[in-house]
């Protein structure tokens, strides 16, 4: 049996190696080394066995402590897999198992930092076990013990157990040992445990009496079920033999949280059909990552809480809550009787029946009174659609209203008259099957108000194809470089949308956990509602950190020219030769190839200086010329009005210069010089106020007037509002 390197598995932590004073022959080689974890709160391994989710999994987490720091102090910490808590590693030597059925193709083991000592880990083992094995339903099972009853003192593993399962040694004084004839032959083909032979070949029995088991459970029991053990030998003569025994505790990690500080919930979780009962806990709706729940299908009662309603209705949570009767929105289960027992007798079965159909014909209209488009899109999540279910939606490919690297994308609509994009892989695409896979997972995990909602997607042989919401008013670089003069994006309207932008790029940064980059921030994959609400697409080329404290991805550099951060993207010489300036030759030929969140902040730095300049962030040549370095000399000797697009007829001068600002300070070279995304929303929030602020109308003699920090001053009803359409 060999041990790989864990490079590849995870970047953080330091390599070390355990004190001098602990080695000896008999020491496995994987203990004597292990990585430990000095910086950040959580660290995570992220593992992909090559058979991929909702398969069952043995995983093995040693420690061997060993003094490698001299401190002779043994760390205490958390261990997690995902989001759940494991077990506490609070020994010098200790090896923890569990065994698991993910819902996803990745599996995270993280070492969490709980002020106690540096977490460390010396091996970390992943085993596929057959999935007609322990079966844990919903969770999975934490091994407590695994012992080999009348053998020797020596572990028995792979290669005599086939899933490497260890099996420890336990011998009780009352107990006979009982060794198998030599020849005897033990049948176990027949049975999916696959029990090794050596464990098979020994036993113990009692001198007298029944065979007691017992151990020290580390976790609570609860006093609703009943722990019956017994070996019994009813129609034999002979006493009861023992030759084996595991025992297991059940992780329930698809559950609703039992306490608010159960923070540790993950952004997404489906507990569909679990037969929940009672009513739904208030302080979900303050779980900070929650951004998905799946409620559907369980034997909830009651309000559903008005906190939880409000982060649903804000676009802060997907919430599906259908296929509970007992529930009832906010408000709606007063004066009603949500429980009803009546004691029938078969004489009135006919008027049970009536009543029965009654109730149905009344809860049907009730529903078709309530609307049901709102239900359509709680249900319409995740939808994996055919290819021939593509065609008709798309009308058979017949509207294009857009094209990208990906390939076409074509307007649609589904039932109920829902509007929808259609992004088709093209055949002579560059992008392929991994930048799909990669969207799809991504969106199908994160949900925001400004990011684009992904209903489903169709991979069907060699047709694939992603489902979005239409976005009525296109992308953001369509707006800002139309030729026509007419339906110009006011200067209010581009804050809105920079606002926008930001937030949902702040909640990829900061909200998400690990935090996500997305790696092509730029005009056209910021998409426009009918009321120029904008938000994020294109999650293709997006990376995801494997801990929260991660500072940079060494990986190949991605994106669109102008928009790529230079301290990530590489430029060939005889590129930068070409193409730029001397003054940029050297900052642009020589980089780091280290992507980070402040790749992003660049990105979005050239978005803001688009929409102050109405400039696209490359200026064709020759020469080439990167709105970046055009801007720049404007800013240092010009006014405001030779760098704001000149189509702006109104905007404060306060607003645009701090805007102007703040972009800046998202485009320096050098990445740790910019600033994190969430400073530039708050400055963003506050140019918005400043420019509302001088917007505000003063009713003079039937005419509006106003403030003087605007560049331009127009007259118009008060009672009339401005409205964009596209």
């Amino acid at each position: 049996m060999f041990y790989q390197t864990d490079t590849g598995f995870i970047s953080a932590g330091v390599n070390s190696q355990i004190s001098s004073e602990f080695i000896n022959s008999s020491l496995n080689m994987e203990l004597r080394t292990l990585r430990y974890f000095p910086e950040g709160e959580q660290n995570c391994y992220t593992l992909k066995p090559e058979q991929g989710r909702s398969n069952n999994y043995l995983i093995r987490a040693v420690f061997m402590y060993g003094n490698y720091d001299g401190k002779n102090e043994t760390p205490v910490f958390q261990l997690y897999l995902g989001v759940n808590s494991w077990t506490t590693v609070k020994d010098s030597y200790v090896v923890h198992e569990i065994i698991y059925a993910p819902l996803t193709d990745a599996i995270q083991v993280c070492l969490v930092n709980k002020d106690n000592g540096t977490p460390y880990i010396s091996a970390l083992e992943v085993r596929q076990l057959d999935n007609s094995l322990y079966q844990s339903g919903n969770g999975a099972l934490a091994l407590t013990s695994r012992i080999n009853l009348g053998g020797s003192n020596k572990i028995i593993r792979y290669a005599d157990d086939i899933y490497d399962r260890k099996w420890n040694h336990d011998q009780k004084n009352e107990w006979i040992p009982v060794t198998l004839a030599p020849k005897l032959t033990i049948e176990t083909s027949n049975n999916g445990y696959k029990v090794p032979d050596k464990v098979l070949g020994t036993a113990v029995k009692c001198v007298s009496g029944p065979i007691y088991v017992s151990w020290q459970s580390n976790f609570a029991l609860t006093g609703k079920t009943t722990y019956n053990f017994s070996i019994s030998s009813v129609d034999s003569g002979l006493p009861p033999i023992l030759n084996a025994y595991e025992i297991y505790q059940h992780k329930d990690f698809y559950r609703l949280p039992t306490i608010e500080k159960d923070a540790t919930w993950g952004a997404s979780q489906d507990l569909s059909h679990n037969q929940l009962t009672g009513p739904i806990p208030e302080f979900l709706a303050q779980l900070p990552y929650l951004r998905d729940l799946n409620l559907m299908g369980n034997q909830l009662e009651d309000a559903v809480p008005k906190a939880l309603m409000e982060k649903h209705n804000s676009g802060g949570l997907t919430l599906n809550l259908d296929g509970n009767p007992d529930l009832c929105l906010v408000g709606s289960c007063k004066g009603k009787n949500r429980k009803v027992v009546a004691i029938v007798a078969p004489t009135v079965s006919v008027v049970v029946f009536i009543i029965l159909c009654a109730l149905a014909i009344y809860r049907i209209r009730e529903k078709k009174r309530k609307g049901t488009r709102r239900e359509w899109s709680l249900k319409a999540k995740n939808w994996r659609f055919t290819y021939s279910e593509i065609v008709n939606i798309t009308n058979n490919f017949k509207s294009v209203i857009g094209e990208g690297g990906f390939g076409r994308v074509y307007h649609g609509s589904l039932i109920h008259g829902i509007e929808v994009a259609i992004k088709v892989l093209s055949s002579s695409s560059r992008q392929g099957s991994d930048e799909f896979q990669n969207e799809v997972d991504l969106l199908l995990g994160i949900h925001h108000k400004n990011l684009v909602s992904l209903f489903g997607y169709c991979n069907e042989g060699g047709n694939m194809a992603l489902v979005y919401d239409y976005m009525a008013c296109g992308n953001l670089q369509e707006h800002l470089l139309a030729d026509r003069s007419t339906n110009v994006l006011t200067w209010k309207e581009r804050l809105e949308i920079a606002v926008d932008a930001a937030r949902g790029l702040d909640y990829l940064h900061n909200c998400c956990k690990p935090p996500i980059v997305h790696r092509d921030i730029k005009t056209s994959n910021i998409l426009l509602s009918e009321d120029l609400q904008a938000r994020i697409g294109d999650f293709g080329l997006c990376r995801v950190f494997t801990t929260d404290n991660e500072t940079h991805i060494s990986t190949d550099a991605k994106g669109t020219r102008g928009y790529v951060d230079p301290d990530y993207q590489f430029y060939g010489f005889w590129d930068c030769f070409i193409h730029l300036t001397p003054i940029n030759f050297l900052s642009r030929y020589y980089h780091t190839g280290k992507l980070n969140r402040k790749s992003d902040v660049y990105s979005f730095g050239i978005v803001l200086l688009e929409l102050i300049t109405g400039l696209p962030a490359i200026k064709k040549g020759p020469p080439v010329v990167e709105l970046c370095d055009w801007v720049g000399p404007h800013v240092q000797g010009k006014g405001i009005g030779d760098i704001v697009d000149p189509r702006l007829e109104s905007y404060n001068i306060n607003s645009a210069w701090r805007a102007i600002e703040v972009a800046m300070a998202c485009i320096p070279s050098i990445a740790i010089q910019r600033p994190d995304i969430s400073y530039v929303y708050d400055e963003l929030k506050a140019c918005l106020k400043m420019e509302m602020a001088s917007e505000k109308p003063q009713i003079m003699e039937g005419y509006q007037t106003w403030s003087s920090s605007s560049i331009h001053t127009t007259p118009l009803d008060p009672k009339v509002e401005r409205h964009h359409t596209c």
